[in-house]
């Protein structure tokens, strides 16, 4: 049979089995960019993601409020998780028109932005490339000593404050999106998975990630796991992997889903 008969075409990563550990709601462009290449996609999502204590809450509508007073401050995000919480920390505050009004916004990626829009956010920019430093880069050309408020989750990564407060700009973290082991995470499913038509790459987006995800494995299947090539997002994730000794880990450049797919690719291609 040819490709174009048995639907593969030129598909790269056709019949591919690829698992996804992040929660779909997150996933949905890298679904849609996996399936498109040919890929089967298993959803194995190890966290979940959830609004932080109402002390947080209030520390975020604080940070808010206080950027809101600024006379043009830029609001910054980089997952659209962290809009649509911070939106719901606002909504449930009563201040979202302020912020509405007064900020710019930048943002990481077509999802970010898709996000970020459909919260009522005007974005002035999207970073490329699609990374909290890109975003850094790009709000410093525009803007050399910003006031920038971070929505961003409890364990997100500093490089976008680190970067402006060295630029002599003021940068406020606001905590809007909590990360926990997901209580429904059903490690039969992998086990059957695995057993049944076999997995080809593991995709992880942070340390967190691959320290639930081989945590949650069946304990018989956890040196088989390692065994499979897996595809990280960012660097910390690829030292993670790599700690952890898993035989063959690619780096994605971003969190995009263009960028996972070619990850994938790569680990198709790879000698092994």
């Amino acid at each position: 049979m040819s490709a174009a008969a048995d639907g593969s075409g030129a598909l790269p990563l056709w019949r591919r089995r690829i698992v996804l550990t992040r929660p779909r709601a997150r996933s949905e462009e890298w679904i849609a960019a996996l399936a498109a290449a040919g890929a089967d996609v298993i959803l194995y999502p190890v966290f979940v993601m959830q609004l932080p204590a109402l002390a947080e809450r209030r520390e975020a509508v604080a940070a808010a409020r206080e950027a809101a007073a600024e006379k043009a401050p830029w609001l910054a995000f980089t997952s659209a998780q962290a809009v649509e919480s911070f939106r719901a920390i606002l909504d449930e505050a009563g201040d979202t028109p302020a912020l509405l009004a007064r900020a710019r916004v930048a943002v990481v990626g077509p999802a970010t932005a898709s996000a970020a829009r459909e919260c009522g956010f005007s974005v002035t920019f999207e970073a490329q490339p699609p990374t909290g430093e890109g975003l850094a880069r790009e709000l410093l050309a525009r803007d050399p000593r910003p006031f920038v408020l971070h929505p961003t989750a409890a364990r997100g990564l500093s490089a976008l404050e680190d970067a402006v407060a060295g630029a002599g700009g003021i940068a406020l973290r606001a905590v809007v999106t909590v990360q926990h082991r997901n209580p429904r995470l059903d490690p039969s499913l992998l086990e059957r998975e695995f057993l049944g038509q076999g997995l080809d790459i593991l995709t992880f987006a942070s340390p967190s990630a691959v320290r639930h995800f081989f945590d949650s494995a069946p304990t018989r299947l956890r040196l088989a796991l390692r065994q499979i090539a897996a595809v990280a997002i960012g660097p910390t994730t690829e030292q993670a992997l790599r700690a952890g000794q898993s035989s063959f880990v690619e780096r994605a450049e971003s969190p995009t889903a263009a960028d996972v797919v070619r990850a994938c690719i790569a680990c198709v291609r790879a000698p092994r």
